[in-house]
Parts: C-alpha cells; structure tokens; sequence
C-alpha cells in the first residue's frame, strides 16, 4: 500500500511504473510525494497511455476518460502541467498559486520521451526562494483557476 511504501521511505528516487493507468499515476504522486527527500526525484513513466483511446486495456484495466483533451481528473499529463503552472507563484506574487499539498516543493518539472521527472527542492534551494513579487495577476480568475484545478484532485 502507499502507506507502506512512505513508511519505509524517505526515497531519493521513485519511478512510477504501476499501473499505467493514468489516474492511478496522480493518485501515486500524490501520496508518494512527501516520502521523496529534499533534492529527490519523482519520475511518472509510460505517459502515452493518458493519451490511448478509451476502452483500451493495461495491465487488466479498462481505460476510460483518456484521450489528448481529456481533463486533469483523469490526466497525469494535465495534472502535472497544472503543477508546472504553479512553479511561477514567486513571479506573479500568487502566494494562493497551489494544486495540492506539497507543491511548493517542487523545484522543476522536466519532459522527457513518455515520461516526466519532478524534482524536489533541495533545503538550500528552498530557502533561497525567489522574493514574492507584487501580483501581477487577475485576481479572480486565478482563484478560479485554482479551484478548478483542485477540484480534479485525487483524494488521498
């Protein structure tokens, strides 16, 4: 279980290479993220299947609510760009700029071929934050934007 797996952490590395099921590799990350250390890796692997047709089956399940538009309910591709999104809180002096818990750990989100490699911020890095700006944002349409981001959120 995710508990077991955080309880003999922390981990310097973990690659998701579950399921394949898209909504299962958002549930993972975020159960899984607050047992990677400082300067660690998340790494999601086999992104192609968020983009599969529905229906299609991995590993004995039934994929639904895939495709290249598909929302971040049921995207890992769309969620973790939801995150990259809020690694520019500083810039924007968006202090509210969050998708989940522990995000503002994160200190970059690189692309690769079918995979996406998080990386958590060393201690050093975290409190060597860039200074908050004045915000420079609409106000409500961030809000909006973050509740609707949150809203497609796995519980955990």
């Amino acid at each position: 279980t995710m508990e077991d797996l955080i309880a003999r952490g922390p981990w310097d590395i973990i690659i998701d290479d579950g399921s394949h099921v898209p909504y299962h590799m958002v549930f993972s990350f975020f159960s899984l993220w607050k047992a990677v250390v400082p300067g660690g890796l998340y790494v999601i692997e086999d992104l192609e299947t968020n983009y599969w047709l529905p229906g299609r089956r991995v590993y004995g399940y039934k994929l639904s609510h895939t495709g290249i538009d598909t929302d971040a309910a049921h995207s890992a591709v769309k969620k973790v760009e939801q995150l990259t999104k809020a690694l520019m809180r500083f810039q924007l002096g968006a202090r509210g700029l969050t998708v989940m818990p522990g995000d503002g750990d994160i200190c970059s989100v690189e692309w690769g071929h079918n995979l996406v490699k998080i990386r958590k911020c060393t201690e050093e890095e975290a409190a060597a934050n860039p200074t908050w700006k004045t915000p420079i944002f609409d106000q409500q349409e961030m809000e909006a934007w973050i509740q609707q981001a949150q809203r497609t959120n796995p519980r955990v």
